[in-house]
């Protein structure tokens, strides 16, 4: 059997029995014969800020049929740092359980389609099927989203919450953290998260100099006195779940990179990429048990501009709960009496700075102007200063790029407004 095989710290990622057993699992078939099978770096696609990607591709032969057959792989981050704070917060365990204690049997249960399939999974490696075989895309960097790519992504929430309830309901006969509470534990909001951190140190950063308030004395020493104290209530905000919102297993991590779609046609073979038709959501490193109104916001406010977000907000919102009805009716349940429409926009209110903050701390690594990102990890002292400890470049990219200035300002200036003048 020939075989090339990536190494992870001198030891093969993948072994021939890990090989077989992902064939196993995605072709249903004991009658297996492997010929051979490689591990190659993934091309194209940007690597992920806690991951990376892979490609396993294998010839066998199964039921006595010649075939080849093609994964994705997701392995621990090659930066040293970076790699230790996902093994000390077991941020792949985490997700290497989601997918294949809660997302797999969810699919199953259910038949909807709201991600990617897991075919194998360890605390050091996760291998799916391969979306990019089935036409599905990442939005290409430039490309803003429009109105159809947000009413996509809630599509394919309100399929990943209603297969939650679903399977609470007629599978668990108990909430998912009663099962898994022990997985879905708080990683991105939280004190001991440099990155998220880092992301609000330069926000008050942001506030102080580039802000629309920031030739203004008595503003600016309101700033220094209390923003950073409105800022971290953000703790206890997703800490404290009342009691009286129903929670949902939540993917808590929607941005550019963490979504494909499937696009429209035009002209015979173009991708028309402003034409979604389908969205998969992808890495569930994040995911919590949550009010829904978590991942509805972080999809509206992260996504948007502040006048594209209000003007279709009410919209948007009525869009997902009529999804959620539809699916949750095929299993004979009854949205109205899970989840009230009132009680959903309770919560998209009670959540508000959940959506401002993630918003302007996503900004900062994941919209940066065009080729900084992967300029910046070439050199990886660097990369690792920006992401856990200073970012004073995030004042220079304001600076001399207009569009990421339009949105930086406008994401930190609603912050300000919304907690030293709303909320005061």
């Amino acid at each position: 059997m020939q075989k090339i095989c990536k190494k992870m710290n001198g030891h093969a990622l993948l072994s021939d029995a890990d090989v077989l057993k992902v064939i196993k699992n995605a072709s249903k078939s004991s009658e297996i014969e492997i010929k051979s099978w490689s591990l190659k770096e993934k091309e194209g696609d940007p690597t992920g800020f806690l991951g990376e990607y892979l490609i396993l591709e294998i010839e066998a032969l199964i039921d006595q049929n010649a075939v080849k057959l093609n994964f994705f792989v997701k392995s621990l981050p090659s930066s040293s740092q970076i790699k230790e704070f996902v093994k000390g917060i077991n941020l792949f365990h985490k997700e290497a359980t989601v997918y294949s204690q809660l997302l797999s049997p969810m699919i199953s249960v259910t038949g909807l389609r709201f991600s990617a399939i897991s075919y194998f999974s360890r605390d050091d490696v996760i291998i799916f099927e391969n979306l990019s075989l089935k036409n599905f895309h990442l939005m290409p960097p430039g490309i803003k989203f429009n109105q159809k790519h947000v009413r996509t992504i809630l599509n394919s929430l309100a399929q990943l919450h209603a297969s939650s309830i679903v399977c609470e309901y007629n599978v668990l006969s108990k909430p998912f953290d009663a099962v898994y509470g022990d997985v879905l534990f708080e990683v991105s909001f939280c004190k001991t998260n440099q990155w998220f951190v880092t992301g609000m140190k330069s926000i008050v950063m942001i506030a102080l100099k580039r802000s629309k308030y920031s030739k203004n004395p008595e503003m600016c020493a309101l700033i220094n006195e209390k923003f950073m104290q409105g800022l971290e209530t953000i703790y206890e905000l997703v800490r404290e779940i009342p009691p009286k919102f129903k929670k949902v297993l939540c993917h808590r991590d929607i941005w550019r990179n963490n979504l494909m779609f499937k696009f429209d046609i035009k002209n015979g073979n173009e991708i028309d990429f402003s034409s979604p038709i389908e969205c998969a959501l992808v890495d569930f490193q994040l995911a919590r048990y949550l009010p829904p109104a978590e991942d509805i916001l972080m999809t509206l406010y992260v996504l948007q501009r502040k006048h594209d977000r209000e003007m279709a907000f009410s919209d948007n919102l009525n869009y997902y709960y009529e999804l959620l009805g539809k699916y949750l009716r095929k299993f004979n349940l009854n949205v109205n009496e899970i989840l009230p429409f009132n009680e959903l926009q309770e919560s998209c209110e009670h959540f508000k700075l959940v959506g401002l903050l993630i918003k302007a701390i996503y900004l900062q690594t994941a919209q940066l102007p065009l080729g900084e990102m992967e300029k910046m990890r070439e050199d990886d002292e660097k990369y690792q200063n920006y992401i856990t400890n200073d970012r004073p470049e995030l004042l220079n990219y304001i600076d001399t790029d207009e569009d990421f200035r339009e949105w930086m300002v406008e994401a930190v200036d609603e912050l300000i407004d919304y907690i030293l003048i709303e909320k005061k």
